[in-house]
C-alpha cells in the first residue's frame, strides 16, 4: 500500500506470533510506527494511522498557539482484505524463525510475555486448492506472493475489500483505494513462471467485480508449472518532530528519491547530512530527500529566528533541489544572493541545494580568465578549426589567502510570550585566491617565437558563511571547464573558467 503523496516508508520486516498479545483471531501480526497488520484465517486487516491535525491544519502566524495533536486527533483507516470462497481450514505458519523475540511487560509480572517468536515470512497454506500466499519483507517493503501449482485454478483467487469509499484501477494498471480524502494503491501485480531458471512475464491485471471484489485476470500461462503472483505493499513513513510538522510540497526524481518541504515546529526534526543542524526561529522550513528504501539521503532545517515556510520543491536532472517559500527572518540563511536584505514583512526565498548533501551549492566561487593570441601568432595546427581545449588537457595552480573568522550571537526569540535565549557560532570565510590556468600542450600557440602554451592568471575573493567548528579543515575542490577558443574583433581569445568549491571535514558542506 502507498500513499499518493508519500510513497516510501518503513515497513515491517518480521511477524511475530499471536501468543496472547492480541485477540485469538489473529494468528500473526506485524508493527511498525504507522500501521499495524493482523493476519487471521480469513484474510488480513491493515491498519493505517494518521494525524488528522498534522494532516490538515495549517499553522499560520494567526493561529500560531494552536495546540499540537493529542490522541484524540489520530485517525486511522482500516482496510480489511478477506478471502472469497476459500477452504475453510487455511492453516497460517511462520517461516525462517528470526532470532529477535518479543516482549510484552504490562501490568503484573505474572501477565508478562517473553519471548515470542519473530519470522522472516509467514505462508498460508491451500488458501484456495492447490493456492498459497506468502508474505514477507523485502527491502523494507511487505509483499506477497501468490503461489499457484499446476492444480491451482488462478480464477478463484477473490479478495472482499472492506474500508474505502472508492476503488478504481488507475491508467497504470494500480488498485487506488479512496477513503477520508486519503488515497492508498496497491500496485499492479508482477505475474510470472520460472523456465528453465529464466523468469517468463505473464500478462496480469486487476479487476473490480460488483461488490469490491477483487479479481485478477491472467494472459496464457503453461499450466503444468507453477505460477508466481506478486503483489506489492508500500507504506507511507512519518517525518517530524514532537511538534507539528506541515509538508506543502514533493517532488521525485529519476532515481525515484522524493524531495520533500514544509514547515516544522520541532527542535527534533531528523536532519541528517544537514545544512542547518539546529531549530532556529518561530518556526523554519525544512528540506528532506529520502531514497526508494525510505532511508534519508539528507535532512534540513532552513530559517532564521521568525517563521520560515517551504512552500514548493522541484529538482533537475542532476538532482539539485530548488526550493520556494516565504520568510518572516531578517536573517534567513542566504549565499550568492540576488537580494541580500529582507525588504518586506514576509520575502519569498528560493534556494538551491546539491544532490547528496544539503549544503547550498551556490557555496561555489566560480572564476574566468581570457588569454587574447597576439597579432602576430596563432592559434597551433592541432587546435586550428577547433572550439574548445578539453579540460582534462589543462592543469591550475592557486594560492589562497582565505581566513575564517567566527563571531558568537546571542538571540533572543519569543514564542508564546516566553523568551528563549539561542546562542549560536557564525563562521565565516573570507579572503582571495590567485590562480593561474594553463594548456599541457605546449604548441597550443605558434608564431615567430617558436611555440607556447596558452596561459591566464586571475584573482577570485570569498566571502561565504558556513557552518564548520574550528577544528575542521577547509578544503578547496577545483572544477575546470573545456576552454573555449573564440574569435572577437578579429582577434583570438581562449578563455579559461571553472569553479572552486569551498567544504570541509566533519560539517554540512
Amino acid at each position: 500500500m502507498i500513499e499518493k503523496e508519500s510513497l516510501y516508508g518503513k515497513i515491517p520486516l518480521y511477524f511475530e506470533k499471536n501468543h496472547g498479545q492480541i485477540d485469538t483471531k489473529v494468528k500473526y501480526l506485524s508493527r511498525c510506527f504507522s500501521s499495524d497488520i493482523f493476519f487471521t484465517p480469513e484474510g488480513i486487516a491493515m491498519v493505517l494511522n494518521s494525524s488528522e491535525d498534522n494532516n490538515k491544519k495549517q499553522l499560520t502566524k494567526k493561529n500560531k498557539n494552536n495546540k499540537r495533536p493529542t490522541g484524540e486527533d489520530i485517525t486511522s483507516s482500516v482496510f480489511k482484505f478477506s478471502f472469497v470462497d476459500a477452504n475453510n481450514d487455511i492453516k497460517i505458519a511462520g517461516q525462517d524463525e528470526l532470532a529477535g523475540k518479543v516482549n510484552y511487560l504490562k501490568g503484573n509480572f505474572t501477565n508478562f510475555l517473553t519471548d515470542i517468536p519473530t519470522f522472516a515470512a509467514i505462508k498460508y497454506r491451500e488458501v484456495y486448492p492447490g493456492i498459497d500466499f506468502v508474505f514477507y519483507g523485502n527491502d523494507q517493503q511487505l509483499e506477497y506472493d501468490i503461489i499457484v501449482k499446476p492444480d491451482g485454478n488462478p480464477n478463484d483467487i477473490k479478495l472482499a475489500i472492506d474500508g474505502p469509499e472508492h476503488l478504481r484501477i488507475d491508467e497504470q494498471g494500480h488498485l487506488v483505494m479512496e477513503e477520508n480524502d486519503r488515497e492508498v494503491i496497491m500496485k499492479k501485480p508482477k505475474t510470472y513462471q520460472n523456465n528453465d531458471g529464466i523468469e517468463q512475464e505473464i500478462q496480469g491485471e486487476f479487476s473490480i467485480n460488483k461488490g469490491n471484489i477483487l479479481c485478477l485476470e491472467l494472459g496464457e500461462y503453461d499450466k503444468t508449472e507453477t505460477l508466481i503472483i506478486d503483489p506489492m505493499l508500500d507504506y507511507s513513513t512519518y517525518l517530524g518532530g514532537s511538534d507539528v510538522d506541515l509538508g506543502f510540497g514533493i517532488a521525485v526524481d529519476s532515481d525515484g528519491s522524493a524531495y520533500v518541504t514544509g514547515e516544522t515546529n520541532s527542535t527534533n526534526f531528523p536532519t541528517d547530512s544537514a545544512y542547518q543542524n539546529s531549530y532556529a526561529g518561530e518556526e523554519d522550513a525544512f528540506v528532506t530527500k529520502i531514497n526508494t528504501s525510505g532511508e534519508l539521503v539528507y535532512s534540513t532545517y532552513l530559517g532564521g529566528s521568525s517563521s520560515d515556510v517551504g512552500r514548493g520543491i522541484a529538482v533537475d536532472s542532476n538532482k539539485n533541489a530548488y526550493i520556494t517559500g516565504y520568510t518572516f527572518s531578517f536573517d534567513f540563511p542566504i549565499e550568492s544572493a540576488y537580494q541580500n536584505e529582507k525588504a518586506g514583512s514576509a520575502d519569498i526565498f528560493v534556494t538551491k541545494f546539491a544532490p547528496t548533501s544539503a549544503g547550498l551549492i551556490n557555496n561555489v566561487v566560480e572564476f574566468s580568465c581570457t588569454s587574447t593570441v597576439s597579432d602576430n601568432l596563432e592559434v597551433g595546427e592541432e587546435f586550428e578549426g577547433e572550439t574548445i581545449i578539453p579540460s582534462e588537457d589543462l592543469v591550475i595552480a592557486f594560492t589562497s589567502d582565505l581566513k575564517q573568522y567566527e563571531n558568537e550571537l546571542e538571540i533572543d526569540i519569543d514564542i508564546g510570550g516566553k523568551v528563549c535565549e539561542l546562542s549560536c557560532l557564525i563562521s565565516k570565510v573570507k579572503g582571495c585566491i590567485d590562480y593561474a590556468i594553463s594548456t599541457k600542450c605546449a604548441n597550443v600557440i605558434t608564431g615567430d617565437v617558436g611555440s607556447a602554451a596558452a596561459c591566464c592568471s586571475s584573482t577570485v575573493c570569498v566571502d561565504r558563511i558556513i557552518d564548520f567548528d574550528e577544528e575542521d579543515k577547509l578544503v578547496i575542490n577545483v572544477i575546470l571547464n573545456d576552454a573555449v577558443i573564440y574569435h572577437c574583433h578579429d582577434k583570438k581569445n581562449i578563455q579559461f573558467s571553472g569553479k572552486f568549491i569551498l567544504s570541509c571535514d566533519d560539517c554540512s558542506y
